[in-house]
Parts: C-alpha cells; sequence; structure tokens
C-alpha cells in the first residue's frame, strides 16, 4: 500500500486485505487498509483504472464496523479472535485514524461523500474521539472547530453580552489547547509520522490561537511571535509575514502616534493637514512619524501601508504622488484592508488629473469587495448601481445597499437615501418629509456630507412665499 520494501501496489494490499478480513473478519489493520481502498478512484502509473473500484458505502460501512468492536492492542485481533495478553498501543492510532476519517465524512471535506450530508455536531463528537484517542489530525482538526466557532461566535453577536464573550474565551481557548496537543504528538514522533502532517501549519496554527487571545494573555503577542518564528524556519510565507509585522509593529504604532499628532497640531493653528504644508517647527517630529511608518509598509503591515499611502495621496509630509499613493493602497488592499480598497477605487473613479487614467470597472471591482466591511465601500457601490459606473445601472440594488447600511447605522447611507428620497428614485417614491427624516438623522450622527442636502430639503419645505 506505502511502498516499503516493495513497489507501491494499491491492487495487491487491496487483496490481501480483503483476504485477510474474509477471513475472519477480526484484524484491524486488514479492515482499516480495505476500508482506505474503497475510498478513491485507484489508478496505475499510467492512469488506468485499477481494482478495486471507488465504493464509498462500503468503506463507510467498513469505518463503522471497526468502531464498533473490541481490539487488542497487541495482536490487532479482535477481542474474540485474540489468544495472548497483548500490550501495544498501536491499535489505538488506527482507531483514531478511522475516528478521524469519520470527523472528515460529516465535515464535508469530501463533498458528498456515500450520501452524507455535513453535520457539524457529528463531526465535532467523531474530531473530539479521535482527539482523545490521541491522533494529531483528530487534535488538529478539533482545534481548527474550536477557532472556526469561536470567530463565528465573535462576529454574528459582537460581543454583545457577557455571557457570549465568555463563550468564545472558552472556545479560544479549546483551540489553542488541542492544537498545541496535535504539535507535542508530532514532535514525540521525532520526524517520522505514519501518516503526512503539515508541521508548519500546526505551528502557524497554534500562533494565531495566541495571537487571538490577548484580552486574556498579556504575553500572548510575544507567545504567538516564537510561533511564527517556529513556523517561518520551516518555509511558511505567512508566518514569516507575521514576524514581520509583530516585530515593526511598535515602531508603527509610534509613527501613527506622532502622525496624528502632528496633525491634531496643526488643526489647532486652523491649517487642514490635507492641504497645507507641515510647519517648520513640526517637520522633524513628522519626519520620524513617516520614517516609523514606511518600516511598518516595508515589512508589510497592511495599516502602515495605507497611511503612508495617504501621506502620498494627500502630500502630507511628502511631494504629493498619487502614482506611489495607489502603489501602498494597491499592496493594502491585497492584504485585506478595506479601508485602502475605497482609497484606490477613488483614486480610479476620479478625472484622471492626478496622473492615473480614470477606471470605473476597477473603481466598481475594489467598492464591491470593499462593501462587506466598509460603510463608504457599501455607499460608493450603490452609487456606481445607481449612476451606472463601472456597471449596467441597477437602482434596485442602490437601494438595497443604502438599505442595509441603514440598517447597520451607518450615517453616509441615511445621507444619501435622504438625498433619494429627495428626488424620487426607483421604488423610492419622491418624498420631502422622509428626506428631512433621513438627512437630519445624518447630520445627528454626525456626517457633515449630509448638511447641504438637509438645508435645500427645509427650503422646499417652506411654505411658498416664506423667506
Amino acid at each position: 500500500l506505502n511502498g516499503h520494501g516493495v513497489a507501491k501496489n494499491p491492487t495487491m494490499a487491496y487483496r490481501w486485505a480483503k483476504r485477510a478480513t474474509t477471513d475472519n473478519d477480526s484484524l484491524i489493520d486488514a479492515m482499516f487498509h480495505l476500508s482506505q481502498s474503497y475510498m478513491y478512484d485507484n489508478v496505475d502509473d499510467d492512469g488506468r483504472s485499477v481494482e478495486p473500484a471507488k465504493d464509498e458505502p462500503e468503506a463507510l460501512r467498513l469505518y463503522h464496523r471497526i468502531l464498533s468492536r473490541p481490539w487488542c492492542d497487541g495482536c490487532h485481533n479482535s477481542t474474540s479472535a485474540c489468544r495472548d495478553n497483548c500490550d501495544s498501543p498501536a491499535v489505538k492510532t488506527t482507531v483514531g485514524h478511522t475516528q478521524y476519517t469519520l470527523g472528515k465524512v460529516y465535515d464535508s471535506q469530501w463533498e458528498d461523500f456515500a450520501g452524507v450530508e455535513k453535520d457539524d455536531e457529528a463531526a465535532f463528537e467523531w474530531y473530539t474521539k479521535s482527539a482523545n484517542s490521541g491522533h494529531i489530525l483528530g487534535c488538529e482538526h478539533l482545534g481548527d472547530m474550536f477557532r472556526l466557532r469561536a470567530a463565528r461566535e465573535s462576529t454574528e453577536r459582537g460581543y454583545a453580552e457577557r455571557a457570549d464573550q465568555n463563550r468564545t474565551e472558552d472556545d479560544s481557548a479549546q483551540a489553542l489547547k488541542w492544537h498545541l496537543k496535535a504539535v507535542e504528538l508530532f514532535e514525540a514522533l521525532e520526524g517520522k509520522p505514519i501518516y503526512r502532517v503539515d508541521h508548519a501549519a500546526l505551528l502557524h496554527k497554534v500562533a494565531n490561537d495566541y495571537s487571538c487571545s490577548r484580552n486574556n494573555d498579556d504575553k500572548a503577542e510575544e507567545k504567538s511571535l516564537k510561533w511564527y518564528r517556529r513556523a517561518a524556519a520551516l518555509g511558511d510565507q505567512d508566518a514569516a509575514e507575521q514576524v514581520c509585522k509583530l516585530e515593526v509593529a511598535p515602531q508603527f504604532f509610534r509613527g501613527q502616534g506622532a502622525f496624528y499628532a502632528v496633525g491634531r497640531e496643526m488643526e489647532a493653528r486652523g491649517l487642514n493637514w490635507n492641504t497645507s504644508r507641515v510647519p517648520t517647527d513640526l517637520k522633524a517630529e513628522m519626519s520620524r512619524a513617516l520614517g516609523d511608518i514606511r518600516a511598518g509598509a516595508e515589512a508589510g503591515h497592511f495599516m502602515a501601508l495605507e497611511l503612508l499611502g495617504d501621506a502620498y495621496d494627500h502630500g502630507i509630509g511628502v511631494a504629493k504622488d498619487t502614482a506611489r499613493a495607489v502603489e501602498c493602497y494597491t499592496k493594502a488592499a491585497a492584504r485585506l484592508n478595506s479601508a485602502a480598497m475605497v482609497k484606490l477605487a477613488e483614486i480610479y473613479a476620479g478625472d484622471g488629473l492626478n496622473g492615473v487614467d480614470q477606471d470605473l470597472e476597477k473603481a466598481f471591482k475594489l467598492y464591491e469587495e470593499a462593501a462587506g466591511y466598509d460603510a463608504k465601500g457599501r455607499v460608493r457601490l450603490a452609487s456606481c448601481y445607481q449612476n451606472g459606473l463601472g456597471v449596467a445601472a441597477d437602482v434596485d440594488r442602490a437601494i438595497d445597499l443604502l438599505e442595509e447600511g441603514i440598517r447597520r447605522g451607518e450615517p453616509e447611507s441615511f445621507g444619501d437615501f435622504g438625498v433619494m428620497c429627495a428626488n424620487g428614485c426607483g421604488r423610492v417614491p419622491r418624498d420631502l418629509e422622509r428626506a428631512r427624516e433621513f438627512c437630519g438623522k445624518a447630520v445627528e450622527m454626525g456626517f457633515e456630507g449630509a448638511e447641504a442636502p438637509l438645508a435645500w430639503i427645509e427650503a422646499a419645505l417652506l411654505p411658498s412665499g416664506s423667506v
């Protein structure tokens, strides 16, 4: 089966396993290898189908058969067929792998396997049994399920209740526990695992778990950095990038704080820092701030890339350079920075006078990508649909997006919907009273862009002849 001492031959492995199980149905290794033989389409070196034919239901039946009877740890026979007092951990490994395989079946890692529908509870149960049997992959996948559940709860509930937060933190702790256990079991094998395990990926998962536990562990960042370094040493490029970010983060945040401090001082002097030059007495501080921010950007920190893009986009402390702003925003957007996506889209949606050619389709795609996470992205996407910018006009879709923003309590969506009500648009009839209500709400929430529309709406509502 594995090519140990002889040429690899899945057909011969199948025949011997079949013969062993046919004789007395009592040898666990034979039954397990037989079930594995039925899992896949078996082919020879030339790509031709060979015996046995794939039979998912039979594989599933054999897996359950393995787990339905007791086995002797020493001779691997069913206890009813064992005549010796044996003692060996090998059977536990086979049982654990079988439990892990059933977990994958119910986790839908093989789509529509033997007609089994996805069942998270059943997958969780089998992964738990596998992990408790000391199976590395069972531990890893159980940790993955706890991590996924913690992330889902955090997103859906938003920590609305303390009880929910406690549950999420418990799931995060369980994810860390089982990922650490998987690493421990793997490294105890001293590089000689009996099945394929991605060591670097395991280390990366532990690092992620520590990174997510910062609220409960004041040394979590230090620990996550340690594990990211270990994963990076094994060639994990994502981990290497995380190492850069964590090592440079303190420097970047220092620069970020100084950058905004200069901005606040300029505003206190009545200067608009997006359009005014940095005063002479603040240039040295701004230069140091930009140096720290640039170091973060060079290390790939998504926030540093966005902020450096802002500096080049508006000429804050540096010469205005839209091309370099585009470069920074593009790199930040590639790291899923939704605010950078919107800023980049606004450049492409411009008139091209900034040296970057207008590209409405590219702007639309960026707004579309950002809309799931960014309020401004959602409003800009609505505008694209309303006005047919980079996409076929679809007023109903524009209205849907603004209504979604209103449900989320986003001020700009209130303002833009108010303007829709003032003019009448698609299924939204012209209604100045309703327009005043929405624009007024937007202004109350701090959206200055709704002040001018609100003023002319209120003027339009004045009785005829009023001043």
